[in-house]
This record gives structure tokens, C-alpha cells and sequence, in this order.
């Protein structure tokens, strides 16, 4: 699916895989782009590249590395805490690592992740690609955000933003 994204707007792209039921992608500012494998067995091709676009603009407009530095504040803010009060010394390092975690998946503004569908409707034309197929994934991952509070936290308006995709592409006509 990515054999031939080796670049995009003059940005290096690095594509790899992982075992992880997470209905999940995320991006590094270098271009780095890790699928976890609940995503992939979620979407269809097409789908799974209209998000890919997705993570592509949070390289391309900075969020990426709004959220790593994010997440090393959280981290940061954590060790200290806990440096400092004995209530949290029960807190493990999955937990702490979980809590960086959500502070990381919740980094993007919604500016950002509209600005991010945005810019993945595009890359879908560029490609080549069904745009619809953004809203396609937006419509799954919505029934699975029903299902399922992962899912929930990851794409809590995934329904409101097929519609918005939906809505664009019938005035782009």
C-alpha cells in the first residue's frame, strides 16, 4: 500500500507496521508513520491510505511535533510528581506510560484534525484514490467507537466528521 509513498510534498516518509490492536496511527516529526494492526484490520486499502494522509499533514503542519513535545512534558510533569508525593508512589511505569500516552493521542486540536482530513481528501486525488474513502473510514470507525471506548477516545466524532467529508466532497462536484 505504501511501497511507492516514498515522499510527499518534499517530506521523507517511513512506513511500518505493529502488532496492536489499537485503531490507531501515529506519526513522528520526521516523517515516520506507524500503523498498528487494528487499524489495518479495520479499514480497506483505501481507507487505510486516506488515513495515512491524515498523519501525513500532522508532519507537514507541525502537530506531530506539538504532541512529542507534549508527551515529553507529560512524561517530565509525571516523574516529578511523583518524585514529590508519596499518593502516586503506587503508580507503575505502564501507568505513568499510559497517562503520556492519552496526553499524546489528545494533543491535536481540532483545527489540526479537520486541517488533517483536509488535507488527506487531497492526497487521496493526487493518488489517484476514491476521496470517499475518508468518509468510508470515518463511517467504521464510528460504529467501532460505539462499540468499543478505545475507539471512543481515539475518534470521538468520527460520525460528525464523515458528514463534514461527505458534505465537502457533494459541493466540490
Amino acid at each position: 500500500l505504501t511501497a511507492k509513498l516514498k515522499t510527499e510534498d518534499g517530506l521523507n516518509l517511513n512506513f511500518k507496521p505493529y502488532r496492536n490492536p489499537s485503531l490507531d496511527a501515529t506519526t513522528s516529526p520526521d516523517g515516520s508513520i506507524r500503523v498498528y494492526s487494528g487499524l489495518m484490520d479495520t479499514l480497506n486499502d483505501p481507507e487505510l491510505l486516506a488515513m495515512m494522509g491524515r498523519e501525513i499533514s500532522f508532519v507537514q503542519n507541525g502537530s506531530a511535533m506539538t504532541r512529542l513535545r507534549a508527551a515529553y512534558q507529560a512524561f517530565d510533569g509525571a516523574k516529578t510528581v511523583t518524585t514529590f508525593s508519596s499518593a502516586l508512589d503506587n503508580l507503575s511505569d505502564a501507568d505513568l506510560q499510559a497517562i503520556g500516552e492519552q496526553v499524546e493521542n489528545n494533543a491535536f486540536t481540532e483545527g489540526a484534525e479537520l486541517e488533517a482530513d483536509d488535507y488527506s481528501l487531497v492526497f487521496l486525488k493526487q493518488n489517484h484514490r476514491d476521496p470517499r474513502s475518508l468518509e468510508r473510514a470515518f463511517r467504521k470507525l464510528a460504529v467501532k467507537s460505539q462499540r468499543d471506548k478505545s475507539a471512543a477516545l481515539l475518534y470521538p466524532d468520527a460520525k460528525s466528521r464523515a458528514d463534514r467529508v461527505r458534505d465537502l466532497l457533494a459541493v466540490k462536484k
